[in-house]
């Protein structure tokens, strides 16, 4: 066909296998002039289309159909991990694909039939589903639904097709503020997103309006008093960066009179990675602040000089710590499942997160899990103890997930349930230019 009158075509005609063939082949050719590159637009957003709503509808399968024969019977529990294997993307990611696939598959039929016809995108049902994530009972979506798009038109925007929804809503369940409010205090939550390109972090918290002001206030007046006590920051929004980290800071060190936190028998700690010569500036190559990114030369001097400071060899070649005492001699005891503090520091300083396929979750947050399992006889040396977080740890142990080690290399395969393979290598302390 040619191209112009086939992408005319192919931006009206209803989406069946033949209209997939056609519509790849077309948006493969480069247009002729601006015109037929307009087209051309339309119908690539459309073949989009009906390709995220089969990702939808192959997502949801892989948390609904049967495992294969065979399977360990809890393996189906951890179908998450497997679609962000599948997607080469984070363990929360995986969950949140699936989560989503499910509701729209249930809940708004209509909507995902307009994605497969191409009419709207993905995102189009993410924003129904916030929207209408407080309606009481699914009687009530059955009849929103219908209501929504006879309002919302055959091809809306995102901005349409909400206004419509929160027209509907309204309607149809004026008590939807106070269920809203009462939902969302179940999923408050702090976070850290961080900025690798300028070694900053975003720490951001989802509260209760009361929770939220009462910590603001605290943070507002203890930057009050560090300006009053001639703190040479220069605006108050530094002034309160500073006392959440004291605040922070005071209670991971004790100060706070609370109980110093521990994790594996250590103290809560950040660990950053240097060379020597960046440590006492003869250099400038950044360290790295080990399960998150990098920091520059200037702030590893100024860490350094509070910090306790471990010499770690470094194998050139691999960029893999050089152990001492050699791998597998510091032993815990045949008698001793769980690992010493000196254990779980050897076991950090080789893998400094997660071994586990779309985890970032530092070794200090994981379960140090025995390769070899302990009741099969698996020592508890740090050979044989890995860093995973809770949700791997219990794919391991109960969902057929199974990984091996490359004695050579480090590099971790792992083998999901369904058969699917992935790698993930240990950290590269080579941080030199």
């Amino acid at each position: 066909m040619g191209q112009g009158r086939g992408l005319v075509e192919l931006a009206e005609a209803a989406v069946d296998e033949a209209w997939l063939a056609d519509a790849v082949t077309a948006v493969s050719r480069p247009s002729r002039d601006a015109q037929s590159a307009v087209v051309r637009l339309r119908v690539a957003q459309r073949l989009e289309r009906v390709v995220q709503a089969c990702r939808i509808e192959a997502t949801r399968e892989v948390g609904s159909l049967p495992f294969p024969q065979g399977a360990p019977v809890r393996a189906s529990q951890f179908a998450d991990l497997e679609i962000a294997v599948a997607l080469n993307a984070s363990q929360a990611t995986g969950g949140t694909h699936r989560a989503r696939a499910e509701q729209i598959a249930e809940h708004l039929p209509m909507t995902l039939q307009a994605i497969r016809e191409g009419r709207i995108g993905e995102f189009h049902a993410i924003v129904l589903l916030e929207v209408t994530r407080d309606l009481p009972a699914r009687d009530l979506l059955a009849s929103a639904e219908p209501a929504i798009w006879a309002r919302a038109g055959q091809h809306p925007s995102v901005p349409e097709l909400r206004a419509a929804a929160r027209h509907v809503l309204t309607r149809l369940d004026p008590h939807a503020f106070s269920r809203a409010h009462a939902r969302e205090r179940q999923a408050v939550n702090v976070r850290l997103r961080v900025e690798p390109d300028t070694a900053m972090g975003v720490l951001s918290a989802y509260l209760p309006l009361p929770d939220a002001v009462t910590v603001m206030n605290a943070v507002q007046a203890r930057a009050e008093a560090l300006r009053a006590a001639g703190d040479p920051a220069e605006g108050i929004g530094q002034l309160r960066a500073a006392a959440l980290v004291e605040l922070a800071g005071d209670y991971l060190s004790g100060r706070s009179g609370l109980p110093r936190p521990r994790a594996h028998g250590r103290p809560v700690q950040i660990h950053i990675a240097a060379t020597v010569d960046t440590v006492f500036g003869l250099a400038d190559c950044p360290g790295e602040l080990l399960g998150y990114g990098p920091v520059p030369a200037p702030v590893v001097r100024e860490l350094a000089r509070n910090a306790t400071v471990r010499l770690l060899p470094i194998d050139p070649a691999t960029g893999r710590p050089l152990r001492s005492p050699p791998a597998g001699t510091r032993n815990a005891g045949r008698g001793c499942y769980r690992p010493s503090a000196a254990h779980a520091a050897d076991v950090a300083a080789v893998y400094p997160t997660s071994i586990a396929p779309g985890s970032r979750t530092p070794a200090d947050r994981c379960d140090l899990d025995h390769h070899t399992p302990y009741q099969a006889g698996g020592p508890t040396t740090v050979a044989n103890l890995f860093p995973l977080d809770e949700r791997s740890h219990q794919a391991k142990t109960h969902g057929g997930w199974t990984y091996r080690i490359d004695p050579t290399t480090g590099e971790i395969t792992w083998t999901t349930a369904l058969g699917q393979t992935t790698r993930t290598r240990p950290y590269d302390y080579r941080l030199g230019p």
